[in-house]
């Protein structure tokens, strides 16, 4: 009578296959003829690795910067918000030709990319861009914004139902590094929504005096609607980076 070959333990290797009980049915587990040490070696996995260094890196850059304006907008942020800061985050990095791959940062990068970004998507009109000038003194402390005079009507374009607005200007100091920033913010008076010009306004910010991190200046529009005695806040705010100071 022919001898029938006994089954191997389950845990026991015959040349290169492994008998496992997992899931609980027994199968056969095939080693890879490459060791793990040249899989990490290997160009992919390098890739890789840097890859996700890189976007960990703009992840935490892309909250640190949303955290910085959160007080200022009407809304909590929406998923493809973060989606498209993290994206403009991952196209500073990108560009960064001081360090090698896996090692570039924001700090590093341009990040006068910034410069035009609309935190909501809904960016503040051009023509109202032309009427600001922003002047920085980085030894001082102080970041300036100045507005020309301009007739709301020609030069805002919010929502319908709008009868009033505020303007908006904050001064942030990112430090990309320890995880932090420095915010301030001022807001104009409640102003009507028509053809009566509002008059020059000069803004200065206070921020630490010759800071070494970069400094951004966001320009933003608050949008009411006056309800018989009682001015209501709208949702849909416009606010735009519109200064970026790099040493």
């Amino acid at each position: 009578m022919q001898k029938k070959n006994q089954l191997p333990n389950i845990g026991e290797s015959i040349g290169n296959i492994n008998f496992s009980d997992d899931n609980p049915e027994f199968h056969e587990i095939r080693k890879s003829p490459v060791s793990r040490d040249k899989l990490k070696r290997s160009e992919i996995s390098v890739r890789t690795y840097e890859n996700n260094q890189e976007f960990s890196v703009a992840v935490t850059a892309a909250t640190l910067l949303r955290h910085s304006v959160k007080s200022m907008l009407d809304y909590p942020f929406r998923p493809n918000d973060s989606q498209r800061m993290i994206k403009k985050m991952m196209e500073i990095i990108s560009h960064d030709v001081t360090n090698s791959r896996g090692q570039r940062n924001i700090a590093d990068g341009p990040l006068h990319r910034l410069l035009g970004y609309a935190f909501n998507n809904l960016e503040v009109h051009t023509g109202m861009l032309d009427k600001l000038r922003s002047i920085v003194n980085r030894a001082a402390g102080e970041l300036t914004v100045q507005v020309q005079s301009f007739k709301p009507a020609f030069y805002i374009r919010p929502r319908a139902a709008v009868t009033h607005f505020k303007i908006l200007t904050a001064a942030i100091e990112l430090d990309f590094g320890e995880k932090q920033y420095i915010r301030h913010v001022q807001e104009s008076i409640t102003m009507p929504l028509d053809e009566t010009p509002t008059g020059e306004m000069h803004v200065t910010h206070a921020l630490t005096p010759a800071s070494a991190n970069p400094l951004i200046l966001v320009f933003g529009l608050k949008f009411l609607y006056l309800s018989g005695d009682h001015m209501q806040s709208l949702v849909g705010s416009q606010f735009t980076i519109i200064h970026v100071d790099k040493v």
